[in-house]
């Protein structure tokens, strides 16, 4: 029997050796790249800080300057002019109507006011303005305009103090006001402090020496604020019109309008310029009963502490809030701490949405009046009051939208170029942080310059010495000559209205002698209200 044999078995082929594995497992690997994802973040984090709150990288040679935004205004709308101190614009209508108030004239027809030719000139006032509207060359608006259309895309939409939604704004509980710390002078171009520290009887005829003022312009100036002394009424309050104790109309030139707050603001803003305050020199108690009233005045309203009274718009507000304001940061009494807070929170809550100011609580704004408020929520800032950043940043675009020429002047409610506008707006960026060698400024200031102190307009000639001053320079000296010896020339002399001014026209008609005298006595007062806003190399 044959024997069967199992076939041999069948062998595999050895399998081919496995690559070699790595060390670590595989989720090292994830790891290592987020690594170095958190590297490039961090190296790229300087850059993505520099963006302002626009979604724009900060300018490196200073301050980012804010987005222009649509103005909320029709531009077809008529132009008012820009009011006095006294709010000659408004007549009939009371501050808190929803119905835009009377007003004179139209803005076009403000009086091209006639210019100082020379400190010594004494010819009549019918001599012209020289080249009141020489034109600037249309080449910066161009460039301006395309910058604009770019930046107007990327700008972030503020949140509105009119939208229901939102709490009205209350401003935080008040420290102790800033402390007088000496001015930092790093650059020449960077602006500075600009504070009160040069109001107090020891400096302020040191400093008037040296800036440009005279012995025969501080003498002004005391004669200025006497007259404004002997016409204070027994309760404290000054008044546009003389009709009562003391004056009793024995000074001609009586104010149209009528609102106490304005009044008592500019005698108080005239006196407080000079170093009077409650706590010092020889008008403690005239100071003292100014506020009083001002303080007593106060309504208390769901915007804040309202200070307009009588015919008196925003612009009394604004004016009575920057006495109150420039008196606690001068003196720290604490009794006007809450007066201050509640009268900057209803400069706060009437801002308009559209950034601006106008004679009642938000509406759509225009040049002059939000100048008022913007130098009131200054002031409350040199008390150690710091305004809500949202406010001030719709203040910065409001006034973009009011600039031409390439942004070297101004409107009133759209872009123009008129020369009161142009002197508050100029005025307020530099407050902002324009850098002093920006062509913008620059070019602003040679317009001012070209219009020269006027004869007859003191609210032109009361910001355009602030801008003139701040800026420095061969234009301020110019400036200062015609202004300063002007002003020593027209005050009159004799009888009831020794030391005052009355200049005739709109603005100066409708505040009166009162307003007229405590403007120039502001203007006399230039070298030492406030500090400079850049460091002249002195």
């Amino acid at each position: 029997m044959n024997k069967v044999t199992s076939p041999p078995p069948i062998r595999k082929p050895p399998r081919p050796a496995e690559p070699d594995q790595p060390d670590f497992p595989h989720h090292w690997i994830a790891i290592g790249l987020a690594i170095v994802v958190i590297i490039l973040l961090l190296a790229l984090l300087p850059a993505i800080r520099s963006t302002g709150t626009n979604g724009r990288v900060a300018d490196q040679q200073g301050p980012a300057e804010p987005l222009p935004v649509q103005s909320a205004e029709n531009s077809d709308e008529e132009e008012s002019p820009e009011s006095s101190a006294s709010d000659p614009e408004e007549t009939t209508a009371a501050s808190d109507s929803e119905e835009e108030p009377k007003r004179p004239p139209a803005e076009d027809d403000e009086m091209e006011t006639d210019s100082i030719s020379d400190p010594s000139d004494q010819s009549d006032p019918s001599d012209q303005v020289t080249n009141t509207d020489q034109e600037i060359t249309e080449k910066d608006a161009d460039q301006k305009g395309s910058i604009d259309e770019e930046e107007m895309d990327a700008e972030e939409e503020l949140p509105s103090l009119t939208d229901s939604s939102k709490k009205p704004v209350i401003i935080g509980s008040l420290g102790q006001p800033a402390k007088e710390t000496p001015a930092l002078r790093n650059t020449k171009n960077k602006p500075l402090k600009g504070g009160l520290q040069g109001r107090n009887q020891t400096s302020r005829r040191e400093m008037a020496r040296t800036g440009g003022g005279t012995a025969e312009s501080e003498l002004a100036v005391d004669r200025g604020i006497q007259w404004l002394i002997n016409h204070q009424l027994p309760d404290g309050s000054w008044h546009l019109k003389f009709h009562q104790e003391p004056c009793n109309g024995r000074c001609g030139n009586q104010g149209s309008l009528e609102s106490t707050t304005a009044a008592t603001g500019l005698a108080l803003m005239a006196l407080l310029g000079a170093g009077h305050t409650h706590r010092e020199g020889p008008y403690q108690e005239q100071v003292q009963a100014g506020l009083d009233y001002l303080v007593s005045r106060m309504q208390e309203t769901e915007l804040g502490g309202k200070l307009a009274d009588g015919q008196g718009t925003m612009y009394a507000h604004g004016i009575a809030t920057i006495a109150l304001s420039e008196a606690f940061s001068m003196t720290g009494d604490n009794l006007l701490r809450n007066p201050v807070k509640q009268a900057q929170e209803y400069i706060a809550n009437a801002q308009h949405v559209g950034g601006g100011w106008r004679y009642t609580p938000q509406t759509p704004g225009d040049t002059t009046v939000t100048g008022w408020q913007l130098m009131a929520l200054k002031s409350g800032e040199l008390a150690g009051i710091d305004p809500p950043r949202e406010v001030v940043q719709r203040a910065r675009q409001f006034l973009d939208t009011m600039t031409n020429n390439g942004g070297r002047t101004f409107g009133y409610i759209s872009p123009g170029q008129k020369p009161s506008p142009t002197a508050i707006g100029l005025l307020m960026q530099m407050y902002g942080g324009t850098q002093r060698d920006k062509q913008e400024l620059q070019g602003g200031v040679q317009f001012l310059a070209q219009q020269g102190p006027s004869r007859t307009d003191i609210y032109f000639n009361y910001y355009g010495t602030l801008v003139m001053h701040h800026y420095g320079g061969a234009e301020w000296e110019l400036w200062n000559a015609k202004m300063r010896d002007y002003l020593i020339q027209t005050q009159h002399a004799g009888g009831h209205q020794d030391g005052s001014w009355h200049f005739p026209d709109a603005h100066g008609s409708a505040g009166g002698r009162l307003y007229n005298t405590a403007m120039a006595v502001m203007i006399l007062e230039v070298y030492y209200r406030y500090m400079p806003l850049y460091d002249r190399g002195h």
